[in-house]
């Protein structure tokens, strides 16, 4: 048994993989022929010189073939006696070449095989190809060599994760990942090494790989099915089986929180702006940290994203309010779509399935007389391919009769499971209890893809208004495995323990069952109407959300009735009544956005006014509390506000400003920059515009702005005072965190200089001098050492393995790759 799953790959992936490893360690000059019935015996051809041996450089041509012999490394295996057959069926060849004029004869002919060398068996082999080949030298290469070379190239690895098996992966943690990291990673590596053994790397895997390699961001769009996911999981285990840590995240925070400068890391958000329905809300946090979290991404740091393009664009607007957009590469370089697959892709993905699966003779042999129509199903995914090998075609097997045509029965079954994959999965789900429904609608109402799992106990305990017959653990387990799972792990209970809102979670099995569950909401009132008088804020963003649906046709999915919308409305006051300025800033977004998405729509004014009555609620109860209202709750009222008729009256705007101008001013009395915060003064200027934009009446009562110059220039004169002498460290990581610390007063400054004219002088003297150490920071940092000077190198001549496979011709043998089968 090999350290490496060189069976598995199939002929034609070994094939690709050891032309890979020859150009990797030889030389890139070595031309890939193979992949062909007309490759005349030659799989890879190198006319220049190479260096065979270590120290000695030998002069060409060099001609390699590559024997595949199907499970040769398994138990008990005796290959042997088919490799030399294969071996005389090749010299067989030659001489006919030979004597038809069309073989050149080599200096050096190299035969690569998966079968384990023995000494002996490697002499039968050189003997009878030195019989006929008139060359200096004839080697073999073995299953050992072919797995020394992948020792000695990760990268390859990574370009061909599917050599590595979970067996092989265990094995190797020992070696290449330290404990904490192994606990740390433990919980996406286990999502990925269900993956591994049936993955075949796509044009997009490589696409990604490369995007990373130039970007260290890679945002993976596409449709659910197509692997987005498999993606950047089989990704992030080629790195974590090379020792980097390897983190999902939902939100940002989740990243900043994990993030370790000192260690190599690639974290994978996945579809963290939701699947089934359209959430652009949630690009917002995303967009608002991408330019911190951009500077932060290096050689040793990746993020990957699997979404829909229209988030990544959000994110972009977001960026450019923020003007940090230049920091952020062009959408076209960092996007990557996974939306296609070709038939040789596709043909791939079914071999490897139907290779790795439990199917008898005749089941391989239905997938081998049919491939091609598998394959090319407009319908096609990999998920449903999965599908149909492990589920359907084994029952399909077990039920057929004497006189069966399996032919028909074959082309019905792949038009029934590839062509409508939902249909089965929408009975199921109508034939679970309703205490497990209920659970299931409690993850849509608990919110994000992989909601964690309290909040999903909380949401169902809210929804049967805490009359629960079994406790949601329960009900949890007994789904695990079909509609959900349970992600559950050290890794995630360590991470809660870093983060507060990280830890176990739950994640659905696929995309479609969140759909059957939305529908099944929609299609019945009293379930539909007895959710929306008990849901949450995320709930509320479904039944408003549109978008929605396998190709985008679902719009406010619950709300067919006008009792629906008047059931949503009660809900909603009742909410906004005891709910935190977070809470509230998100229900008055997602109102926002509804009323928009739909202006052209007979839905704009019935959103309109329940806006209306949402925004009195509001403002009825801060006025009676005297409570303030965050800055960003604020915005999102006055923005809700300008697209409602009757204008909607503004909150009381004197305890959210006392709130924030008291802050101001013990800002003001601290002697340094290094003991002020961003945040604050950020924030009181913000509000400072919201409020000229929306009540300036207000500002003119407080006898703005000459009622704040004293502060402002206490204010200018203290950042003025900013000595980076005062820094310890000055290492070019430590430089460029203090640039981003200095230029984000710097901003502060320049808005403080047009909204207070009456002290500009001081401000441009204090924005002036912040200047001039900015500008001798970028100077100093440009010369400075970095912090770590023991950071991965990386080969440069082993970019290229990130590059998909190639063909000559561009028609695709499917029937030739299933010969193996």
């Amino acid at each position: 048994m090999t350290r490496y799953h060189l069976d598995d790959l199939g002929w034609l992936q070994f094939e690709q993989v050891c032309q890979s490893l020859l150009k990797a360690e030889l030389s890139l000059a070595i031309e890939s022929w193979g992949g062909h019935s007309s490759d005349r015996g030659i799989d890879s051809y190198c006319a220049q010189p190479l260096a065979l041996t270590k120290g000695a450089v030998d002069e060409g041509p060099f001609v390699f073939q590559v024997k595949f012999m199907a499970g040769a490394n398994a138990a008990s295996a005796k290959p042997e006696a088919g490799l030399l057959s294969a071996v005389d069926s090749e010299c067989k060849h030659m001489r006919t070449r030979i004597a038809a004029g069309v073989w050149k004869h080599p200096t050096h002919y190299i035969l690569i095989t998966n079968v384990p060398l023995t000494a002996q068996l490697r002499q039968k082999v050189e003997s009878k190809f030195s019989e006929v080949i008139s060359c200096k030298r004839v080697i073999s290469w073995g299953a050992s060599d072919v797995c020394d070379l992948l020792d000695n190239h990760p990268a390859i690895r990574l370009a061909f994760p599917q050599v590595l098996t979970s067996k092989d992966i265990i094995a190797l943690l020992a070696t290449t990942v330290n404990k904490p990291v192994l606990e740390r990673s433990r919980a996406a590596v286990e999502e990925a090494k269900d993956l591994q053994d049936v993955f075949v790397p796509t044009r997009a895997y490589y696409r990604t790989l490369d995007t990373l390699v130039k970007h260290h961001f890679a945002v993976v769009t596409g449709p659910p099915e197509m692997g987005k996911t498999t993606i950047a999981r089989m990704i992030g285990l080629g790195k974590w089986v090379e020792g980097w840590e390897f983190v999902e995240c939902i939100a940002p925070e989740d990243f900043l929180g994990s993030f370790d400068a000192s260690a190599n890391q690639v974290f994978i958000a996945d579809d963290a702006f939701g699947t089934t329905e359209y959430r652009p809300e949630l690009a917002v946090p995303w967009g608002r940290q991408l330019s911190h979290i951009l500077r932060k991404l290096n050689d040793s740091h990746w993020l990957i994203w699997t979404s829909r393009p229209t988030p990544l664009h959000l994110a972009l607007q977001e960026l450019r309010l923020q003007g940090n957009a230049e920091h952020f590469p062009e959408p076209a370089e960092v996007h990557v779509d996974a939306a296609a697959l070709t038939v040789e892709e596709k043909a791939k993905i079914l071999y490897r399935h139907a290779k790795m699966s439990t199917l008898n003779a005749a089941g391989k042999q239905l997938v081998k007389d049919h491939a091609k129509e598998i394959v090319r199903h407009t319908h096609f995914t990999p998920e449903r391919i999965r599908r149909f090998i492990t589920d359907r075609l084994p029952n399909l097997i077990s039920t057929l009769k004497s006189g069966d045509n399996p032919k028909d029965i074959l082309s019905t079954a792949i038009a029934a499971e590839i062509g409508e994959p939902t249909k089965q999965m929408r009975q199921s789900f109508e034939l679970i209890h309703d205490n497990h429904r209920d659970f299931v609608f409690a993850m849509l109402d608990a919110g994000s893809s992989n909601p964690l799992q309290p909040d999903v106990h909380e949401a169902y305990y809210r929804l049967v208004e805490n009359r629960a017959d079994l406790p949601p653990e329960k009900l949890a387990l007994d789904l695990d495995g079909h509609f959900i799972r349970c992600l559950d792990s050290p890794a995630a209970r360590k991470l809660a323990d870093r983060w507060p809102e990280s830890g176990p979670r739950y994640a659905w099995i696929h995309p479609s069952w969140r759909d059957i569950a939305i529908d099944f909401l929609s299609e019945r009132q009293r379930s539909r109407q007895s959710f929306l008088s008990h849901c949450g804020v995320n709930g509320i963003s479904l039944a408003l959300s549109a978008g929605g649906g396998a190709s985008g046709e679902r719009i406010s999915p619950l709300l067919r009735t006008q009792e629906d919308w008047q059931i949503l409305g009660t809900r909603m006051n009742s909410i906004v009544k005891e709910v935190d300025n977070r809470t509230l800033r998100s229900i008055l977004i997602i109102l926002r956005q509804a009323i928009e998405g739909n202006e052209l729509t007979d839905k704009r004014e019935v959103l309109a006014r329940l806006s209306y009555d949402v925004l009195n609620t509001i403002r009825t109860r801060q006025d009676s509390d005297s409570e303030p209202m965050s800055v960003a709750v604020l915005d999102a009222y006055f923005d809700l506000s300008v697209v409602v008729r009757p204008l909607a009256p503004s909150p009381d705007l004197l305890p959210t400003w006392q709130s924030v101008w008291s802050v101001v001013q013990e800002q003001s009395t601290e002697d340094s920059i290094f003991e002020m915060k961003v945040e604050p003064l950020a924030d009181w200027l913000e509000l400072i515009v919201l409020i000229q934009d929306n009540e300036p009446r207000f500002l003119r009562q407080l006898g703005f702005p000459k009622s704040c110059n004293e502060v402002v220039s206490r204010l200018a004169e203290n950042i003025a005072e900013y000595d980076k002498s005062a820094l310890c460290d000055r290492d070019k990581q430590t430089l460029q965190g203090e640039i981003e610390y200095v230029e984000s007063f710097a901003k502060l400054l320049e808005d403080m200089h047009v909204l207070f004219p009456d002290v500009k002088t001081d401000v441009r003297l204090a924005l002036t001098a912040l200047r001039r150490a900015i500008e001798s920071l970028r100077e100093e940092c440009d010369v400075a050492p970095e912090k770590h000077a023991s950071q991965i190198q990386r080969d440069p001549n082993e970019r290229f393995e990130a590059k998909a496979p190639t063909k000559k011709n561009d028609s695709f043998d499917v029937d030739g790759l299933f010969e193996d089968l």
